[in-house]
């Protein structure tokens, strides 16, 4: 991760305060224009997060509060009421905001309260494919889960 030192909005320029090319993993950034080149922005404050460094972690989610992001945009992770709700690594949302309109594009329903959406990117699935039952300090019994099924013809 670098920081954002200056814009230059009419060259679009963007200096970081550390040398790109120089870091082994990323020897030629943000050089080759066909290679789409991007900067992504992540601003979550420099301070961490009980007692978890800035660089590790992003907002921490708190349901049934409003979280603030910045320039006044916040968010909210309502509470289910019969069964908890799964968050997984790599869920995200997409908010559209605009400068010129100074608001964010989000659906929002007859009362024009905002409505709740999924994540966006990928699901995932899993399945066990076998169980362990321990019998003594030596043994085990393996159970095979997986659903053999015939190929077809």
């Amino acid at each position: 991760l670098y920081t954002v030192q200056g814009i230059d909005y009419d060259a679009y320029r963007v200096t970081l305060d550390g040398d790109v090319t120089e870091d082994p993993f990323h020897r030629s950034a943000g050089q080759v224009p066909t290679r789409h080149p991007l900067l992504r922005r992540w601003d979550h404050g420099a301070g961490g997060w009980d007692g978890v460094p800035a660089e590790a972690m992003g907002v921490p989610l708190r349901e049934g509060e409003w979280l603030p992001l910045e320039d006044g945009v916040e968010v909210r992770f309502e509470p289910s009421q019969d069964r908890p709700r799964v968050y997984r690594r790599g869920d995200y949302w997409l908010i559209p905001a605009r400068v010129l309109t100074g608001d964010v594009e989000w659906p929002r329903g007859r009362q024009g309260q905002p409505l709740k959406r999924r994540p966006h990117g990928v699901r995932y699935h899993y399945a066990p494919l076998a169980l362990l039952e321990p019998r003594d300090a030596d043994d085990f019994r393996l159970v095979d889960l997986r659903m053999p099924f015939a190929p077809r013809r």
